[in-house]
């Protein structure tokens, strides 16, 4: 498979980061500017992908702070904490390849 290759995988990484920097530097200029043309689907998709952001955060940081309070996590509190980040990651990685999908044209 020719994207098992680390450069591969790193170009493409970078070409996805490029393309989710200027969709935020257009949705910046779009907010900051009141004459602009409102885009709700792209103010849907930033506002999902920045609330998924701080609850993959809070679920972390919850996280620390039960394990350094009490141990060892038991698996019944472990598995909804690990479902959230799961849901969490899942929105923030659809909405950076549909904000990059957006910006990039296609």
């Amino acid at each position: 498979m020719p994207l098992d290759l680390p450069p591969a995988r790193i170009a493409l990484a970078a070409f996805g980061a490029y393309a989710l920097w200027r969709g935020y530097r257009r949705y910046r200029r779009g907010r900051e500017n009141p004459l602009a043309p409102a885009d709700p689907i792209s103010d849907r998709w930033w506002r999902a992908l920045f609330m998924g952001a701080r609850v993959i955060l809070a679920d972390l940081l919850i996280g620390l702070a039960l394990r350094n309070t009490i141990g060892p996590l038991p698996d019944p509190i472990l598995w909804p904490l690990m479902a959230i980040l799961a849901a969490a990651t899942l929105t923030v990685f659809v909405a950076a390849l549909v904000l990059g999908w957006r910006e990039s044209g296609f």
